[in-house]
């Protein structure tokens, strides 16, 4: 139902329903059938809702533990040795290694664990528990500078898989394995 619009309001309040809601101009806003429907939609729709987060909840927690072995199951161990060393030999030793201009200008050396995690004349270059923040990653990725990306020279570059690897390896607490 619509507004209704009224000259004589004394005589309408005597004809229309108790709960008629009527402003000052005359205009009738909603009668008490519109309010009882309005306020048992509004219940149902509640009710529904709560439903329907019932249901969101229930589907969760059946399937959230599904979703964690599935993700545990494709996340390896990652290792110094096995994977670290091997991406540090192949694209950071030829400017990070003895004499190398890499190691001259930041003082970063990668021959061993202990030099690659003592890290630069600025601070650790690694941040065991953080590869999003370790400035290793970052370089690699080159998301601190494109022109900062490692490695500099015109030789081949790491893929994502790689890179990959070496985040897990400092996700995992950068440990010398």
């Amino acid at each position: 139902m619509g507004s209704l619009i009224v000259n004589d309001l004394p005589s309408l309040k005597k004809t229309i329903l108790p709960h008629t809601r009527v402003d000052r101009t005359g205009v009738v806003v909603e009668t008490g059938y519109e309010k009882t429907m309005r306020i048992a939609w509004n219940i149902q729709r509640f009710f529904l809702r709560v439903n329907d987060m019932n249901k969101i909840a229930r589907t969760f927690v059946l399937l959230f533990p599904v979703t964690v072995l599935f993700g545990c199951e494709n996340q390896q161990p990652a290792s110094y040795s096995a994977d670290v060393k091997p991406f540090v030999d192949k694209y950071c030793m030829r400017c990070h290694g003895e004499g190398g201009k890499g190691a001259e200008a930041s003082g970063l050396r990668m021959d061993t664990y202990e030099s690659l995690m003592k890290g630069t004349v600025h601070g650790p270059v690694v941040k065991p528990g953080d590869s999003f923040t370790s400035a290793l990653v970052m370089l690699v990725e080159g998301r601190a500078d494109p022109s900062l990306r490692m490695p500099h020279d015109e030789g081949e570059r790491p893929t994502q898989a790689e890179i990959d690897r070496v985040k897990a390896w400092i996700d995992q607490g950068a440990k010398n394995n």
